[in-house]
């Protein structure tokens, strides 16, 4: 029976994706999901599509007494402590597992959707954002490098051959150069 209707959510929730309720989560912070039936029956199914799997079911809930008839395997994610409102709460959001579609059906007579929220990762801040910042507080040497490097990339050479100047290509400064021109600077400063 839960089979079925999961089965005829994922039809519906194709037609349901134009009016997406999309929510942009951060790791690790909970969320509160919505699905409000209008005259839902005595069961809804709350379930979920997440963007890495197929369609999980979540639990089936009395909506006259609100209670869990039935767990899904990834119930033990989610808490029931506002059901009454229509709002499953999912404890800790999980960028890679937990983004994807969420709704819910009632079964009645007939098959009733709530409406379809779509969670998505929020943006990612702090160390990948700040990385230049964070070196730079390090190691102050860093910073001074990062200012001098356009003023310095022209006066490191190339590798020189054993023939005289005129008969060698000026070769491009690689980063191999730079770095020990970096470690040069920097390392008998420190030892001294």
């Amino acid at each position: 029976d839960v089979k079925i209707s999961a089965l005829c959510a994922a039809f519906v929730l194709l037609f349901y994706c134009l009016r997406i309720r999309k929510l942009k989560v951060n790791d690790k912070s909970p969320v509160d999901i919505t699905c409000k039936i209008q005259g839902s029956g005595p069961t809804v199914v709350w379930f979920r599509v997440p963007d890495k799997s197929n369609l999980e079911y979540i639990a089936s809930l009395s909506s006259v007494n609100p209670t869990v008839k039935k767990e899904g395997p990834v119930f033990h994610f989610f808490s029931t402590e506002k059901i009454s409102a229509h709002i499953l709460v999912l404890k800790a959001f999980n960028r890679s597992a937990d983004a994807g579609l969420y709704s819910c059906l009632s079964q009645n007579r007939e098959m009733m959707f709530g409406g379809v929220t779509r969670l998505q990762p929020g943006e990612v801040t702090g160390l990948h954002k700040n990385l230049i910042l964070i070196l730079i507080m390090l190691r102050p040497d860093f910073a001074l490098l990062l200012l001098l490097l356009p003023l310095l990339l022209p006066c490191v050479p190339g590798v020189r051959t054993r023939r005289c100047p005129h008969h060698y290509k000026r070769k491009y400064v690689s980063f191999f150069y730079i770095s020990r021109l970096y470690l040069y600077l920097f390392t008998k400063r420190s030892r001294v």
